[in-house]
């Protein structure tokens, strides 16, 4: 009996939790329109306040027309600049390039003279190579200058540098780069040593980073070897290493060479074997 009663409370209590729950949405979704609708409202007295102050500043100050003047531009074409934006049903700025009084921009006075760009391509540099060289920059409506050497070599065609040979460019005459493999290191590689660049410096040095491998007797992979010093009674001998003057326990009999094993460095680190 008391467990029926038990569940009659729990499902009751449920109910009224499940009811107060979609109550709940109920308010926050009508609290959420309305507060939609008071910013639409608010929106709309403020437009029709707007409206009024400009009303008001028609009627008492008038309309203001657009003021401005003609003026011609870096390519002789007249443009209307504006000094004062029309209000209150004034008169509209002109637009576009053409002026009332039909005026005409008068190169060399009112605007650039219209002046192709004068341009030429540049002597040999050291690198045999050549650069755009402007003599005059264009102006009004006249061509312009070539933006990259490409565009350039599509109007005119770079001369090759070879032509100013004996003309004071004799640095531009065409030759490899210049140099030698070097010594074998410690890992028996060499490297390839640059002297001289090439001519022009857009060649590229073939082995220019590059290593190889050494030959010869001082380039194999040879290990180190090592014993134990001898044993004097129950201890062993501190022997003096003849290339480093310090004494350890141990005695290098090969030191390594090429890509061989080290030596030990710490013998203390090593497992003793007892006298």
């Amino acid at each position: 009996m008391y467990g029926e009663i038990s569940f009659i409370i729990s499902l009751g209590l449920i109910l009224i939790i499940i009811l107060t729950h979609f109550n709940f949405k109920n308010k926050l979704f009508n609290f959420e329109n309305n507060l939609k609708n008071n910013k639409k409202n608010f929106k709309n007295k403020i437009d029709i306040m707007q409206n009024k102050v400009h009303g008001n500043y028609k009627k008492f100050i008038g309309p203001i027309d657009c003021k401005g003047k003609w003026k011609c531009n870096d390519k002789c074409i007249k443009t209307f600049i504006v000094d004062t934006y029309p209000k209150y049903g004034g008169n509209s700025c002109p637009t576009g390039s053409y002026s009332i009084k039909n005026d005409i921009c008068i190169p060399g006075t009112d605007c650039p003279i219209n002046q192709d760009c004068i341009w030429d391509w540049s002597s040999c540099g050291s690198n045999c190579d050549r650069n755009i060289n402007i003599i005059k920059p264009s102006s009004g409506n006249g061509i312009a200058c070539p933006k990259n050497k490409g565009e350039a070599q599509l109007i005119k065609n770079i001369p090759p540098c070879l032509d100013d040979v004996g003309r004071g460019q004799q640095d531009c005459i065409p030759s490899d780069c210049e140099g030698y493999w070097g010594s074998c290191g410690s890992n028996c590689k060499q490297m390839w040593i640059k002297t001289k660049d090439a001519v022009p410096i857009s060649k590229e040095c073939p082995n220019l980073g590059s290593s190889r491998i050494c030959t010869g007797d001082n380039c194999e992979n040879i290990d180190c070897e090592w014993q134990w010093s001898p044993c004097i009674g129950n201890r062993r001998m501190d022997v003096m290493n003849e290339n480093t003057g310090q004494y350890s326990k141990i005695i290098i009999n090969q030191y390594p060479k090429g890509n061989g094993s080290s030596c030990p460095v710490d013998y203390n680190s090593l497992i003793e074997p007892i006298c």
